[in-house]
Formats: structure tokens, sequence, C-alpha cells
């Protein structure tokens, strides 16, 4: 008999330096370690020095303390009225998430994930490709590189 193993979504204890609780489906970045745990903060597009994004938060984490961030997989049990199933989610600038791309000459663009249930108790697809470093074109600017 052959069994298999299904992993639907990837986890990572993180510890959280915030002053105040990270809400579930927070999206976060790291600054730091607590013990062997990465010490994570609220996520903000248009501040380069909180991004980029890491983790979404997967449940309350207490000030201080430790809890689960995800890495790759669902996170559920959000409420995602008014998000279409299939609509893109990219971290926003003042923070949290926004299913519009951020625009703006010094934000930084990081796409999250997908939805792939609308409605309170929706659920998401977080993919989380990694860091995203280029910000935004000015008008009428192209990119020009220099090999570093």
């Amino acid at each position: 008999m052959i069994s298999t193993l299904c992993i639907n979504t990837l986890y990572e204890t993180v510890y959280n330096g915030e002053a105040t609780t990270l809400t579930k489906g927070t999206v976060v970045y790291v600054s730091g370690s607590q013990g062997a745990n990465p010490k994570v903060y609220r996520a903000d597009a248009a501040d380069s020095n909180k991004m980029p994004v890491v983790y979404i938060v997967s449940e309350n984490i207490s000030t201080a303390s430790t809890g689960r961030g995800i890495t790759l997989g669902q996170i559920d049990g959000i409420d995602l009225t008014g998000y279409p199933a299939g609509t893109p989610v990219y971290v926003a600038e003042g923070g949290g998430w926004t299913s519009t791309r951020p625009t703006g000459s010094n934000t930084t663009i990081q796409f999250l994930g997908l939805v792939t249930k609308t409605g309170n108790g929706g659920k998401g697809l977080v993919l989380n490709p990694g860091p995203v470093v280029l910000p935004n074109l000015q008008t009428d600017y192209i990119w020009k590189g220099n090999g570093s």
C-alpha cells in the first residue's frame, strides 16, 4: 500500500515584535530574531524599511509572543467580501493588503497570492514569490542596468 502525504500550507513559528497584537491575515516583514524565531512587524509597501513581506500571520499573535506565519499555502477564515475568486492580492501602501496593484515611484510592489473563496470566511492562496525590490517607474523613465 502506498501512502501519500498532502501538505496544504507551510508555516514557520514567528515572534511578534510589535507593541500590539498581530491579527490573522496581517502581512509582516522580518527584522531580527528572538531566540530561534524571526521577529516580525507589520509591512508597508510605501516604506522600503518595512518590506519585503515574508509571512502572512495565520492566527492572532499577542505582543512578545510566538505564533505561526504562512510562507506558502492556504489561509482561510478571513473576510474577503467584495473580492471575487481569482483576484490577485498585493502588499498595500500604508500596510495590509489590497487587490489594487500599488503605484507611485517610492512604492515596492509585492504580489502575495490569489483569492480562492469570496465572502466572510473567505480563503486565499498564499503564493508569496518573495521580495520584489524594484519600485514603480515614474512616467517617461526606463530601467537601465549596470551589471550589479
